[in-house]
């Protein structure tokens, strides 16, 4: 009579060498059973034992026969990239980026949409669950295995409760992990958005950097720190939070001492409402009827106008490289990446700023803009969510059973 350890040891291995089939399958391509035993280090008939059960579940699936002359025609074992999907949530301050991505990350459903200006957090959620249900609509929902949100706001790494968020007061307290969670019964990935973004633009762009600082300069400043090809976090979550860098050359102490309150001392100099205040504070000094709806009109004015043009060069340059330099003194990296609307000002822009960079500090650290724009968070998500799967795959041997 088996006892029970020897059926759980059989079990085990089993299921071993069928998340291994699937690595393989997933990472090297197709294969034919002799092939697939060589990777498994088994023989054939062993291997054939081992994808019965997952052919069955159509993890993996047989394609077409090799024809040929003689012997028996062998038959190429595939990995089921559309087995299940995962779904992204990026949330920025700005937009929402939804996709649906298949087993090996290719996305087979895309959506943006910006948010009204000063919505609420609750109209926010509510605009992010209708356009899920809208690009979910013709998709089973049963395949949906898990979601990767990107949080808009910094979040406590242990509770996943948004302890801090400067523009939308109202995020604070929320879970994101729980509402999404509720609302869509599946596991679900929380991360700060700045965080994917920053592991994306690695992923897709600088692969070979092991070290490298991620700054967004937007509504709002945050940053992502890659250390030793690692994204890092911290002691609470709040590595990278360069938004609370004491940097102008005349402190305001007693707004610095507030600044926790409110957005963050860097932040509130060189952001792109700061950048907006101080093209209107200009042209109401100089009786100008001009009026600033967006950033498309700075862009507008920086680019026609002399005198704007160096007014934000000059000030906000001189915020920035201070900002950044403090940045390279504390992290050291190969690699300063810059994202955001900022680059809209273009590269003139970042010579002045890699110049003023280059006076203050000796040590010459790489500057440049982003190459994926607003696309890096989606990456990132999307690299996210592999990872996910692979650490499924090696250590939870019934990850496709039982997810």
């Amino acid at each position: 009579m088996t006892d029970k350890k020897e059926v759980y040891s059989q079990k085990y291995l089993k299921l071993r060498k069928q998340s291994i089939a699937i690595r393989v399958l997933r990472e090297k391509g197709p294969m034919y059973r002799a092939q697939l035993s060589k990777e498994l280090g088994v023989v054939k008939s062993t291997a054939s034992s081992v994808v019965k059960d997952l052919i069955n579940l159509n993890i993996i699936f047989e394609g077409k026969k090799i024809t040929g002359k003689v012997g028996k025609n062998p038959t190429l074992l595939h990995f089921n990239e559309n087995y299940f999907y995962f779904l992204i949530v990026i949330m920025t301050p700005e937009k929402i980026f939804l996709s649906v991505c298949n087993l090996n990350g290719v996305s087979i459903r895309r959506h943006e949409t910006l948010f009204p200006e000063y919505n609420n957090a609750l109209d926010i959620l509510n605009i992010t669950f209708s356009n899920i249900d809208e690009i979910l609509s013709d998709i089973d929902t049963n395949k949906i295995r898990f979601i990767v949100v990107g949080s808009p706001e910094t979040f406590d790494l242990k509770t996943k409760v948004i302890n801090w968020a400067p523009y939308v007061k109202d995020w604070v307290g929320k879970n994101l992990e729980s509402i999404f969670k509720e609302r869509y019964k599946v596991p679900v990935l929380v991360e700060h958005h700045v965080k994917l973004e920053t592991l994306g633009e690695h992923w897709k762009s600088y692969g070979s950097v092991s070290n490298m600082v991620y700054l967004l300069i937007t509504t709002g400043i945050a940053a992502g720190v890659i250390i030793d090809k690692k994204i890092r976090y911290g002691n609470s979550g709040y590595l990278g939070q360069v938004a609370f860098l004491p940097i102008p050359s005349e402190m305001e102490h007693r707004k610095f001492e507030n600044s926790y309150n409110n957005i963050g001392y860097f932040e509130s100099h060189c952001d792109i409402k700061y950048i907006k205040a101080l093209t209107e504070k200009y042209l109401k000094e100089n009786n100008s009827d001009i009026e600033i709806s967006n950033f498309d009109a700075i862009l507008n004015l920086y680019k026609n106008n002399k005198k704007i043009k160096d007014l934000i060069d000059d000030d906000i340059i001189k915020k920035l490289s201070t900002g950044i330099t403090t940045i390279i003194v504390m992290f050291d990296p190969e690699l300063i990446i810059i994202n955001g609307e900022i680059v809209r000002f273009g590269q003139n822009f970042l010579k002045k700023l890699i110049t003023r960079v280059d006076q203050i500090f000796p040590s010459k650290c790489r500057i440049c803009y982003s190459t994926l724009n607003d696309k890096a968070g989606m990456f990132g998500a999307i690299r996210y969510g592999l990872n996910y799967i692979k650490n499924n795959i090696d250590n939870n041997l019934d990850f496709f059973y039982n997810i």
